[in-house]
C-alpha cells in the first residue's frame, strides 16, 4: 500500500509577507530538541549573513530565496561546499516550519511499487534523474501506470516550492529519466513525456527562413565593411575585424527575425532597403523594447526591490547599425536619415558611457576588504594549484591565477588575452618580461606594450615551467592552450575566469570588467588621473574615457572631503 508523506502543519498563523526572521521566531516556538532548535536557526541566521542582509529584510517565499542563495559564493564567506549544502538543507526545513516546502533530500522509504521499479533502474545516471520525482510520487501515493503530464504538473508545483538551485533544470532530467527507461526497461508502466526545451526565449530565426536575395545583400555589406576591395572609395577607412562582422551579420539577421514576429511576412523582406524602411525601422526596434520591458517585468515577480532601468545596450547598437546600413548602403533620402537619426540618439541618450549593471558591480569594490580579496586572488589559486593532487585540476587552478593576474596588470580585452603567444607576444630582449601586441591584433589598431612586474614574471614563470604541460600538446605555442594546442575560446575561458573570481571572491566579475576595475582603483588612488586610464587602457580618445569613468572617483573624493570636514570638527574648526 502506498504511504504518503503528512503535510507540515505551520505551527503559527503566516504573515503576508514571509521574512527569515518570522522563520527564526517559528523555529524558537517549534516543539523541537534542543539541537535541532539551534541548528536550524544557526542555518537561517547563516544564510540571511551570506545575503548580505537582516533577517528581517529576507523574504523567505521559494521563488525570492532560491535567486538570493544562488548569488551567494559561499567561499567568499568562510563556508565549505559541504557546510553551504547543509545551511540550506537546514534552511530549508526551517521555513518548512512555517508553510509547506518540498524537502532538499527524502529520508522515507519508497512504497512497495516504487521500490520495485527502483530496483530496476540500472544505471547511476538514471537513478540521479529520477530520484526525486520517485520520492515525491511514492509519498503521494501516485501509481506508477498513472504517471501523465497532470501528474509532472503537480510535480513540479511540489518542486517550487522548496529550495532545489535548479527546478527547472529538475523537471527536464526527470522528464529525459522517464523516457529513457519507457525506452530501455521493458514493461515500464506509463508513457512517454514531453520535454520542454532548456530556453523557450530564443527568437532568431535562420536565413533559410528568408529570400536568399536578402542574405546576398547582407554578404555585399559585410564584404564592404571588411575592406576586401581596397579600390571601394565608399569602403570604411578600417576594415572591421572577423568578430566585428560577425556581429553585425547576426544583428541583421536578429532585426529581420523581429520584424516577422511583428508580423511581417519574410518573403517580402528581399534587401536590407525592407529593413531601414522607416516604418520596418520602428517595428523592429518595438519588438525588442517590448521584449526588454516583458522580461524586466517577470523579473520584478521574483524579486522584492528592483533599481531602475534602461533600455539595454544592444537596441541602441542595433539601431546605430541600421543607421550606417541606411546612410552608406542603401542611401536613403535625407529626410528618412533624419528621421532614424532621431531615434538612434533617444536610445542612446539612455546609455551613455558605461553601463548600470557594471557601475553596480563595481560600487562592491568600495569594500576595501572585497579589493584585498580580488588582487590577492592570483597568488591563493596559485597556493592552492601547488597542493592540489589532481595535476589536470592543479594545472586550470594556475592557469586561472595567470589570467587574473594578467587583467589586474595589463588590462587586456579578452580576445588578445586568450590569444596571447608565447613566442609572439612575450618579449624579453630588454631584460624585463614585456606583453606586446602589435596593432592589427587590437581593437582600435593601436600597438599595446605592457611591462610587467617582478610579481606577475615570477607568476608566469611558474605557470610555464610547473604547470602549462599538462595543458599543452606537444608544439603548441598558445599561453592558454586547448585540448587541441591552439588558443582556447574566449567566450568558454571568460565564463571560467569569471566563475573562479566569484567562487572566491564573491565579486560578479567578467574579463572585460578587469579594465573597468584598474581605472576605478587608480581614478580612487589619483582623482582625475584620465590620462593614465587612457594610455593604459589603449583608448584613443580621451573623451571615450571621460565618458566611462567620470563619476567612478566620486566615492574617494567624498571620503577625502568628508576626513576634512570630521577634522575639522575634531580640531574645533578652522
Amino acid at each position: 500500500m502506498s504511504t504518503r508523506r503528512p503535510p507540515v502543519a505551520p505551527v503559527a498563523l503566516v504573515p503576508a509577507v514571509v521574512t527569515l526572521a518570522d522563520v527564526l521566531a517559528v523555529v524558537g516556538q517549534a516543539d523541537l530538541p534542543p539541537r535541532r532548535r539551534q541548528d536550524l536557526a544557526s542555518a537561517v541566521r547563516t544564510a540571511a549573513r551570506a545575503i548580505g542582509r537582516e533577517p528581517s529584510l529576507v523574504r523567505a517565499e521559494s521563488h525570492l530565496l532560491r535567486r538570493r542563495l544562488a548569488e551567494v559564493a559561499p567561499a567568499a564567506h568562510g563556508l565549505s561546499r559541504q557546510r553551504w549544502h547543509n545551511v540550506r538543507s537546514l534552511l530549508n526545513a526551517a521555513v518548512a516550519l512555517l508553510r509547506p516546502a518540498a524537502p532538499g533530500r527524502h529520508r522515507r522509504p519508497f512504497s512497495p511499487e516504487w521500490k520495485a521499479l527502483w530496483d530496476r533502474l540500472g544505471s547511476r545516471r538514471l537513478k540521479t534523474a529520477l530520484s526525486y520525482f520517485c520520492h515525491f510520487a511514492s509519498d503521494t501515493g501516485v501509481d506508477p501506470a498513472s504517471v501523465d503530464e497532470a501528474v509532472m504538473e503537480r510535480f513540479a508545483a511540489y518542486v517550487a516550492t522548496g529550495l532545489l538551485k535548479a527546478p527547472d533544470e529538475a523537471l527536464r532530467e526527470a522528464r529525459r529519466g522517464w523516457n529513457r527507461a519507457c525506452r530501455e526497461i521493458p514493461d515500464w508502466p506509463g508513457r512517454p513525456l514531453a520535454v520542454p526545451p532548456a530556453r523557450t526565449d530564443l527568437f532568431t530565426l535562420p536565413w533559410s527562413a528568408f529570400p536568399a536575395s536578402l542574405y546576398t545583400d547582407v554578404r555585399a555589406w559585410l564584404d564592404r565593411l571588411a575592406g576586401l576591395d581596397p579600390f571601394d572609395e565608399k569602403g570604411p577607412a578600417r576594415p572591421l575585424r572577423p568578430i566585428t562582422l560577425a556581429l553585425r551579420e547576426y544583428q541583421l539577421r536578429r532585426f529581420a527575425s523581429a520584424l516577422v514576429h511583428q508580423g511581417r511576412d519574410p518573403t517580402s523582406l528581399q534587401r536590407l532597403a525592407d529593413l531601414v524602411e522607416l516604418e520596418a525601422f520602428k517595428a523592429g526596434l518595438r519588438y525588442f523594447l517590448e521584449r526588454w520591458r516583458e522580461r524586466r517585468l517577470k523579473k520584478e515577480c521574483l524579486q522584492e526591490e528592483r533599481p531602475h532601468e534602461k533600455p539595454p545596450h544592444h537596441i541602441a547598437e542595433t539601431a546605430g547599425m541600421l543607421k550606417a546600413v541606411a546612410r552608406h548602403w542603401v542611401e536613403v533620402p535625407p529626410k528618412q536619415l533624419a528621421a532614424i537619426a532621431v531615434s538612434v540618439r533617444r536610445l542612446n541618450a539612455s546609455n551613455p558611457g558605461m553601463t548600470e549593471t557594471n557601475r553596480d558591480r563595481l560600487r562592491a569594490l568600495n569594500n576595501p576588504e572585497k579589493v584585498r580579496a580580488l588582487l590577492n586572488l592570483p597568488r591563493k589559486l596559485l597556493d592552492l594549484a601547488g597542493c592540489t593532487r589532481q595535476p589536470w585540476r592543479a594545472a586550470l587552478l594556475a592557469q586561472d591565477a595567470l589570467a587574473i593576474e594578467l587583467l589586474l596588470m595589463a588590462p587586456l580585452r579578452i580576445s588578445n588575452l586568450v590569444g596571447l603567444d608565447i613566442e609572439r607576444h612575450l618579449d624579453r630582449r630588454s631584460g624585463a618580461l614585456h606583453l606586446v601586441i602589435r596593432g592589427y591584433e587590437v581593437k582600435n589598431g593601436d600597438p599595446l606594450d605592457y611591462p610587467l612586474p617582478l610579481e606577475s614574471t615570477a607568476l608566469l614563470d611558474r605557470y610555464l615551467k610547473d604547470f602549462r604541460k599538462r595543458l599543452a600538446p606537444k608544439g603548441s605555442t598558445a599561453l592558454f592552450p586547448g585540448r587541441d594546442g591552439s588558443s582556447k575560446d574566449r567566450h568558454s575561458f571568460g565564463q571560467r575566469i569569471s566563475r573562479t573570481v566569484r567562487t572566491h571572491t564573491g565579486l560578479e566579475v567578467h574579463p572585460h570588467l578587469f579594465r573597468h576595475i584598474g581605472a576605478k582603483l587608480f581614478l580612487d588612488a589619483n582623482p582625475g588621473g584620465y590620462e593614465v586610464v587612457r594610455r593604459v587602457l589603449g583608448h584613443r580618445s580621451m573623451q571615450t574615457t571621460r565618458d566611462f569613468y567620470t563619476g567612478l572617483e566620486s566615492p574617494a573624493a567624498v571620503r577625502h572631503f568628508d576626513r576634512t570636514i570630521l577634522g575639522l570638527r575634531t580640531d574645533g574648526g578652522p
